[in-house]
């Protein structure tokens, strides 16, 4: 028994190194392609123009700062805070189809009040990160999300029409998708992945209230 619980701890620990440097790797690997090369590319530009132009360098660092806000966005939403977890997925399924030609339907049954504001961010990515998967990887058209709290459950389940080529759960394009089976680790939960229909099914236990600390800390 000790040994168990002694692995299981060892098991924990592991998983969550393994989150922590995929999270500090995508970081890393957003700035350096995006907001360092914008500046080194700004850079150059001022170095061989005569004059500076001012509304230009000014387009510029706004550019920059964009890019900034959008990462910190990504890193944590403060949108499940500002506008509830329900509205906040709303918002972003409605980006998608603006986006992209895909009709995604919605199923929400979640009590937001079981829910505090760090699961729900879980959430708010994870459903993001499965939706953009059936779009760039499975070339879906039709996507269903399903949400719902049973007792003390919250199930997240993402269902698509789309064809994805070799296996799923290893596809080199699927990052996104192994950096969410690890926190789904990490907070108790289980997660199924089915093909023909597509379909990922999350299961976390949720506690307590809203403004309790469950979760990520």
């Amino acid at each position: 028994m000790l040994i168990s619980h002694k692995m299981e701890g060892i098991f924990s620990s592991f998983h969550t190194f393994v989150a922590t440097e995929l999270e500090r790797e995508e970081i890393a690997t957003f700035i350096h392609d995006t907001t360092i090369q914008k500046v080194i590319y700004y850079k150059k530009q001022l170095e061989i123009s005569e004059q500076i132009n001012r509304i230009a360098l000014l387009e510029m660092l706004d550019d920059i700062v964009f890019e900034l806000r959008d990462l910190c966005s990504n890193i944590y939403p403060l949108m499940v805070h500002e506008l509830g977890l329900k509205e906040s997925i709303t918002s972003i399924l409605n980006q998608f189809m603006k986006m992209e030609t895909v009709s995604i339907m919605t199923t929400f049954s979640i009590d937001e009040e079981k829910v505090n504001d760090k699961v729900g961010t879980f959430v708010l990515r994870t459903v993001k990160e499965l939706v953009n998967n059936s779009i760039l990887h499975g070339n879906a058209r039709e996507i269903t999300v399903d949400l719902s709290t049973k007792e003390k459950i919250l199930s997240i389940e993402v269902i698509d029409d789309g064809i994805f080529k070799g296996n799923y759960q290893s596809n080199e394009h699927h990052f996104g998708l192994n950096r969410i089976v690890e926190k789904v680790h990490l907070l108790g939960g289980t997660v199924q992945i089915n093909i023909e229909p597509t379909s990922v099914r999350i299961r976390i236990p949720i506690e307590g209230k809203k403004n309790d600390s469950f979760g990520f800390d």
